[in-house]
């Protein structure tokens, strides 16, 4: 079982020593164990930062991050607000992180504006007030560790597709998109943040209670990522003359006649066509025809968790070039596994396709 890593960063010992005692408490009474959660302790700032930047580097960010906000008893250069400047960075590095401060001291009115923002725009869940794990409130601290990882347990096909979305942001990194840098800069830019936005949205889909429409909209970022990329620096005639040459191949791929016809205009269908006739050439037909299904809904197309899970593999064998070396599927298979419904055999066929 892969463990649960936790980084508690705390300037006090006796504060970081609570924290950490209540957590292997409820370790042990919820999972039988002391073997579930791998916590790091930070006693400084600066120690916390270095961290967080070693993970950055790795690509193997904390599931959970308790953060102090005041850290001007580590000695160590810690200001009042040092723990806003961690969130941020925690943050940036993977907006998966459950992040909670772990602080008596937000209320106080130079830190609840800067708390409050951070809550406002979701980097924090919610903070765990020091004067409840301080009191020995252990009924209230449970109760909050049980939401926690409760919801960290749902959440956990997302990091599959988090790891499949850093394939494909490494091969846009090194993509060309325009011969003007600034161009170019900015389609990569629309990409990765598109990549970002769906990750937020899967994460928030619970609380703002809109499922369909959520999943809709995230097939529809996916799309436009797998067509941007597509395109890469194609003009549109070498993209029609690539799409005409490969259209036989796909044809056969997905069931169509010899004869199918794709237009002789450059469209998404076109631009995703020209990329490749290899196999996963029917993954980007798919992409595509969950997002026109999505902009203009029927009543053969039910959009579900399965369609988007689909996407995000297709996304990284275009960016692998059919390889699945490095894709994660561990839960994303548990999900397949245990689903019904025509997106969720799609999901099963893809995943299959690699045996």
């Amino acid at each position: 079982m892969k463990k649960i890593r936790i980084l508690v960063a705390e300037d006090t010992k006796e504060a970081r020593d609570i924290i950490t005692d209540n957590l292997r408490d409820y370790e042990l009474e919820k999972y039988g164990n002391n073997d579930t959660f791998d916590i790091t302790k930070a006693e400084s700032f600066v120690k916390a930062d270095q961290i967080l930047e070693d993970y950055r580097k790795n690509n193997n960010p904390y599931e959970v991050f308790f953060c102090d906000i005041d850290f001007t008893e580590d000695r160590k250069g810690g200001k009042r607000d040092s723990g806003f400047q961690l969130i941020r960075k925690a943050f940036e590095i993977s907006n998966l992180t459950h992040i909670y401060t772990y602080s008596g001291q937000f209320k106080a009115a130079d830190l609840w504006e800067g708390y409050e923002e951070l809550l406002s725009k979701g980097l924090v869940i919610k903070t765990f007030d020091k004067s409840h794990t301080d009191g020995g409130d252990i009924e209230w601290v449970n109760k909050n560790f049980e939401e926690l990882f409760n919801r960290l347990e749902k959440e956990k096909v997302l990091w599959d597709i988090w790891a499949n979305h850093n394939i494909f942001k490494e091969s846009v990194a090194n993509a060309k998109f325009s011969s003007d840098p600034i161009e170019n800069m900015g389609f990569q830019y629309e990409i990765i943040s598109n990549l970002e936005s769906i990750l937020y949205l899967l994460k928030k889909t619970e609380n703002l209670d809109a499922e369909k429409i959520i999943h809709r909209l995230v097939i529809q970022l996916y799309h436009r990522c797998l067509e941007l990329f597509c395109r890469g620096v194609k003009t549109d005639q070498e993209i029609l003359s690539a799409s005409n040459r490969n259209q036989p191949a796909i044809a056969k791929l997905i069931g169509k006649s010899e004869n199918w016809e794709i237009g002789n205009k450059v469209t998404a269908l076109t631009t995703i066509v020209s990329f490749t006739p290899e196999y996963y050439a029917k993954a980007g037909y798919k992409v595509n025809f969950y997002r026109n299904s999505s902009v203009h809904p029927n009543e053969f197309f039910d959009v579900g968790l399965s369609n988007v899970l689909y996407c995000s593999i297709a996304l990284a064998l275009y960016a692998n070039k059919g390889k699945w070396d490095g894709i994660k599927t561990g839960e994303i298979e548990a999900i397949a596994k245990n689903s019904e419904g025509k997106g969720n055999r799609d999901l099963r066929e893809l995943l299959y396709s690699r045996r």
